[in-house]
């Protein structure tokens, strides 16, 4: 449950047991419009060990959990 904070609380509504993943070119812009914005980041960009790629979470204004991944293609 650690690596999916939106799956450890029954008590919370908005976004429970709900993540979104989203692979852009554009990561460090949606970054730096997100912090503008003044969106609660919960995890700051950083290398996801599993893909090698550079990711950041943070929760939209209604509570969703969302992930963004610089874009890569996956390996099948």
């Amino acid at each position: 449950m650690d690596n999916h904070p939106t799956m450890t609380n029954p008590g919370i509504t908005s976004g429970n047991g709900f993540m979104l993943y989203f692979r852009t070119e554009n990561m460090d812009a949606i970054y730096k419009s997100a912090l503008g914005e003044g969106w609660k980041i919960e995890e700051d960009i950083q290398l996801n060990p599993g893909p090698m790629k550079r990711e950041f979470s943070l929760r939209d204004p209604d509570g969703y959990f969302l992930t963004t991944s610089e874009f890569h293609e996956f390996e099948k």
